[in-house]
Order: structure tokens, then sequence, then C-alpha cells
């Protein structure tokens, strides 16, 4: 195996990595693991169920919605809906 071999793929193996952890990123959880959706729940009076669906990518929040829980989880608005892949 020469150097440029080497170094090409120490090369893929660094974007490769990269881009794994730009992808955990995308997908983390929203908010602390210590906060519920029943907590979201009770502080925005936004159904369990319907915060289950939004957070699991089956429902797109309306604007009121996303306004209130960007403001519940201290984010803007569009952070909010980039989190959430729209």
């Amino acid at each position: 195996m020469t150097n440029a071999t080497i170094d090409r793929d120490a090369t893929a193996t660094s974007r490769l990595a990269a881009e794994m952890r730009e992808k955990r990123k995308r997908t983390r959880p929203l908010w602390r693991p210590t906060v519920s959706l029943g907590s979201v729940h009770r502080a925005t009076g936004i159904d369990r169920s319907y915060l289950a669906r939004i957070f699991g990518g089956k429902r797109r929040p309306g604007l009121a919605t996303a306004r209130a829980l960007a403001n519940h989880l201290k984010m803007t608005t569009d952070e909010l809906l980039t989190r959430l892949g729209y």
C-alpha cells in the first residue's frame, strides 16, 4: 500500500465520520432527556399524542404550534422547523 492510498483512505474515512456526526446532530432529540412530552404538553397546552406525532416526523406543526414549541424549547421557530427537517 502506498502513502497516497493511505492518505486517500484516511481522507475518505474523515469525510464519512464528519457526515455521520452531522447526521447524529440532526437526529438528536430537540429537548433534554429530562423534559417529557407531558411537561411540554402542560407548558404549551398541545395534545401529547400530537406532540409525539410531530417529534416522530408523522405530522407537520402549524405555525402557531411551531411558535409555542419553539418558545418553550428556547429556540427560534426557524431553528425548530429546521431541526424537525422542514
